[in-house]
């Protein structure tokens, strides 16, 4: 995350920053020395297959952008899609102790159409 702003009013915050999320296609694999040494690319998020992933929290849009991003690929198999953007999320903020408070909010990301027995979905800090 890059930034978060806290409307304690709405009991909303805003969060910008991207989330990289890192997948295998079994359809994405070459051997580096049949192209010319070339172990990767990179090409526009909106040609190819991306997981349904989406905020359960986020007032508005839900799911993570396409618009303009990209995503990499390697020889391996691995596909490297980080999407940015800025999205509002729902969040109970108590303020009874402001200014010494401390907010806790729940982002919860899902799956709309994949199901969840065909992912898995890691927490990476």
């Amino acid at each position: 995350m890059l930034s978060i702003l806290q409307d304690d009013k709405e009991g909303t915050i805003t969060v910008s920053g991207w989330v990289d999320i890192y997948w295998k296609d079994e359809y994405m694999c070459w051997e580096p020395s049949d192209y010319g040494n070339i172990s990767f690319f990179i090409a526009p998020a909106e040609k190819f297959w991306r997981p349904d992933l989406a905020f359960n929290s986020a007032i508005g849009e839900r799911f993570f952008s396409t618009k303009d991003q990209l995503m990499s690929v390697t020889s391996d198999c691995t596909v490297n899609f980080a999407p940015g953007g800025r999205s509002t999320h729902s969040c109970d903020l108590d303020m009874t102790l402001f200014p010494f408070d401390t907010q806790h909010c729940k982002f919860v990301v899902l799956t709309w159409f994949s199901g969840v027995a065909s992912m898995r979905l890691e927490n990476h800090r």
